[in-house]
Order: structure tokens, then sequence, then C-alpha cells
């Protein structure tokens, strides 16, 4: 079996790295515990390209900021993009769905690790179908 080189393997697509833009986190200190909360999640998604460049943008915000019944622990609305380059011309529907699929678990990841450290049970985002949900958002 012949070895491929690293360059064989490579995608055109380089991560060029992630940066949180916004961080918004509000307590309801009148939640009362509950076994079971229906976790509400917006999502969102923005890509700015020029030429072989791209920002994607994901807005994320979990639960509602309106505290009127109570019925949410928290409200938390985070804003993360990564910068990405390519190394051929390529859409803005390439940019979207595969810097999606990379900036989606470091928002994962950051919600997680907030969560926990704010004395909440750590809230896991389920992964998700990239192809599905930007087709839905469509």
């Amino acid at each position: 079996m012949e070895k491929n080189s690293q360059h064989d393997i490579r995608s055109v697509l380089e991560f060029k790295g992630y940066h949180i833009d916004e961080f918004l986190f509000k307590r309801n200190k009148n939640f009362k515990e509950k076994e079971n909360i229906d976790v509400k999640i917006k999502l969102a998604v923005r890509v700015t390209q020029d030429e072989s460049d791209a920002t994607v943008a994901m807005v994320c915000e979990i639960f509602d900021d309106d505290f009127s019944n109570d019925d949410f622990p928290f409200y938390l609305k985070v804003a993360i993009a990564g910068d990405f380059r390519c190394t051929v011309p390529n859409s803005k529907d390439f940019f979207e769905l595969n810097g999606t699929a990379i900036l989606f678990p470091y928002l994962r990841a950051f919600v997680t690790n907030f969560t926990a450290q704010a004395g909440f049970p750590p809230l896991i985002l389920p992964p998700i179908n990239v192809y599905k949900f930007l087709e839905r958002e469509s």
C-alpha cells in the first residue's frame, strides 16, 4: 500500500481561526428547578466572502430573553466567527457549508464550558446535520 503525502489529503479549505464577537448571558433568578426543560435554540449563519477568503459568522441564542413565565434558567447569546481561505476559487455555498461544519463544534464547546462554569449542569448542544440545517434556512 502506497503512503499518501500530507499534500494529497489536505483540504483546499484552510481554517485560519475563530473568535467570539459577542457574548450575552442573563440568569433568571426566579427560575424554579425543573426535571425536564425544553431547550430552545436559535441559530443563524452568515458568510462574507472576498475571492479566496471568507468569514463565516454564527449567532446562537439559547432560551428566550423574556423571563415572564420563568420557564428557563437563563438566556445566552453568542456570536462566533471563523476565518477561512480556499486555495481554489469557490462559492459562498461552499464556505457556508464547510465553514459551518468546522465552526459549530467550537460553538458547542463554548456553550458547554460556560454553562458548567456558571453553576448550571453543562448544556451540551446536539450535533447537527449542517447540510439539512442550511437547506432549511434557505
